[in-house]
């Protein structure tokens, strides 16, 4: 699994990292918003996305996506 975080978060690749760390622990790997997305989005199947550019750019593809609302907790 992968994550791909909006780059207007990144305070500090540090800082992301440190908060993410845990989850990070169990398997997930942190993709570089700017340069690494396109690659990650190419090999994903399926996306599971927010109203972002990475949700628009896989439905556009022929990956399959399942949007998520991210205002409704579950």
């Amino acid at each position: 699994m992968a994550v791909v975080l909006h780059p207007n978060i990144w305070h500090g690749p540090g800082q992301i990292r440190a908060r993410l760390d845990r989850a990070r622990r169990g398997g997930p790997t942190l993709i570089d918003p700017v340069h690494g997305w396109r690659q990650a989005l190419l090999a994903a199947d399926p996306v599971l996305g927010d109203f972002g550019a990475v949700a628009y750019h896989s439905a556009a593809g022929s990956g399959p996506l399942s949007p998520v609302d991210p205002r409704r907790s579950t």
